[in-house]
């Protein structure tokens, strides 16, 4: 794909669609019927995914958008049976929307957690059960769907929730991660506040308070700590890189350990502090950068210009998702709107984030500029229209929100807002 120099015309694009998807070419008295855009842009997915691969030969599609859900579901009504676990792999999170959903992670805590009936083999009958799933995997691209159409029972026809339901633009993914996924992550974040705060002028000043600057160090710390724990590193040189003590029952239970183990452990710590031996591992406690962030290439790589920090900020085979692989930061990339207040009518656009900055005057900052896709119309619009499809009857309502890997450091703070 990006070998490809040349473009699809939309015309062509429809009648190939049609004829692989005939049930998007269906007609009414009023010309083609309305279709689901999230239905269209699945089914459109599943196509590429047959016929797309990379050069490794594995899966295009599932390589960009697939998500992995680690699931556990349990009986209420009987304590004797165990949990069943398994692993759910989804191109996209559906995000259900009640009354008590006002933003983005009300309804991503709604979707991970849940109850369901299903048949019991201790109680022999349909049993209630809870459900919690964390994530596993995270991929470049992470695709949401509000739940916004829904069928009602009483009018039997379907409907629409035009709830607002707040989006960031820049959404931090990491409380949703399961331990093992989460821990490398949280390491890697807290190492990049630091920095940034570190870095910052503003932060030198003596006038200025310096909490934020102190948390993100006591994060960093924190973080190493609970690695080491996890990895059961926790005797020889390396242990006084932790500032924080460790506790005897922490050190008996790795004293059980094997040395394999212990020196499989000893090179995955030192692989994460950015670390090549205990001589290098002491510059990296006294604030420094070890010789192995330079040569660790699942870590962001790091320039110097004028003494700050900068990080490449896309990779350039994955066009909007960041280079940095170690994050659950995700910037905003795209939304797909509904503009109508019935379910079986009204009519779709797209937004599509650009690097174009504009200012609405001399006075004014430059703001980030997005392009809308309204049918044959495409014009340049600020990014408070985006905001502003989070909800209301009369206005474009998000329906999908695709969200790009960043190397922010806070949600709802772009890199390029610091």
């Amino acid at each position: 794909l990006a070998d490809k120099e040349e473009g699809c015309s939309p015309h062509t694009f429809m009648y190939h669609v049609r004829e692989l998807l005939p049930q998007f070419s269906q007609m009414g008295p009023m010309g083609p019927q309305q279709q689901d855009a999230e239905e269209f842009l699945t089914a459109v997915l599943q196509a590429f995914s047959q016929k797309l691969k990379t050069s490794s030969g594995s899966n295009l599609i599932k390589d960009l958008f697939e998500i992995e859900l680690e699931t556990q579901t349990w009986c209420i009504e009987s304590l004797d049976e165990e949990p069943t676990y398994d692993t759910q792999r989804v191109l996209r999170l559906s995000l259900p929307i009640d009354k008590s959903c006002t933003t983005l992670h009300d309804s991503l805590a709604n979707c991970l957690t849940g109850q369901l009936e299903k048949h019991s083999p201790t109680l022999n009958r349909t049993a209630l059960y809870n459900q919690s799933m964390e994530v596993s995997h995270l991929p470049p691209y992470v695709m949401m769907q509000y739940m916004r159409f829904y069928w009602r029972t009483d009018t039997n026809k379907k409907a629409k929730i035009c709830k607002n339901v707040h989006f960031p633009l820049v959404i931090d993914l990491l409380d949703y991660l399961c331990d093992e996924f989460k821990t490398p992550i949280k390491l890697q974040l807290a190492k990049r506040k630091s920095k940034f705060f570190q870095k910052k002028a503003m932060w030198l000043e003596k006038d200025v308070d310096e909490m934020p600057r102190k948390w993100a160090e006591w994060d960093r710390k924190e973080a190493e700590r609970q690695l080491m724990i996890q990895m059961g590193f926790l005797n020889g040189t390396l242990a006084d890189v932790d500032p924080l003590a460790v506790d005897e029952t922490e050190s008996s239970e790795a004293a059980n350990r094997t040395e394999a183990e212990f020196q499989e452990a000893r090179k995955a710590w030192l692989k994460h502090i950015g670390a090549e031996d205990e001589e290098d591992a002491e510059a990296v406690k006294e604030g420094g950068e070890g010789k192995g962030d330079e040569k660790n290439e699942d870590e962001k790589q790091v320039d110097k210009e004028d003494g700050e920090e900068t990080i490449p900020p896309t990779d350039p085979s994955l066009e909007g998702a960041s280079a940095v692989t170690d994050s659950a930061m995700y910037q905003l990339r795209a939304v797909l709107a509904h503009q109508s207040r019935y379910a079986d009518a009204g009519h779709y656009v797209t937004y599509v984030r650009t690097s174009i900055r504009q200012s609405s005057n001399w006075r004014s900052a430059p703001e980030p500029m997005w392009i809308k896709f309204d049918d044959d119309k495409v014009t340049l619009v600020r990014e408070d229209e985006v905001r502003n499809t989070a909800g209301g009857a009369d206005n474009p309502i998000s329906y999908v929100c695709l969200y790009g890997r960043s190397e922010a450091v806070v949600e709802g703070l772009s890199s390029t807002q610091y």
